[in-house]
């Protein structure tokens, strides 16, 4: 749905900051990176791939309401791409932070701009 930022989008974002060198090279310019609670090597391609990887194992429908996606759902993502649960769950818990980091951005960027 327009507006709504998903697990399709997540995956653009990811492979759009590697092609930027990661986060990290970006990061210098954002004020608001520090509230990015995202892992240290979240800009290491290996695991921009690792991540891009879990993402492609998800049903389109899990892709568009991440919240359905419980723990029977999890090791199955998990075995399809080839990593621990652990990691479905990494990338979860750092999608939802992102998303709602987006949000404040968003709504940052509508304070500023009506003021």
């Amino acid at each position: 749905s327009e507006g709504s930022f998903d697990l399709n989008d997540f995956r653009e974002e990811l492979q759009s900051l590697a092609k930027m060198g990661g986060i990290s090279s970006i990061a210098s310019y954002l004020p608001f990176a520090s509230q990015m609670k995202l892992p240290a090597n979240f800009s290491d391609d290996k695991m921009t791939r690792k991540m891009v990887a879990i993402i492609n194992s998800m049903t389109k429908e899990e892709r568009e309401n991440p919240d359905i996606i419980n723990g029977s759902r999890r090791e199955r993502i998990a075995k399809g791409a080839g990593v621990e649960k652990y990691d479905v769950n990494l990338l979860l818990k750092n999608y939802f932070n992102f998303k709602k980091l987006i949000k404040n951005v968003k709504s940052i960027d509508s304070i500023i701009k009506f003021r």
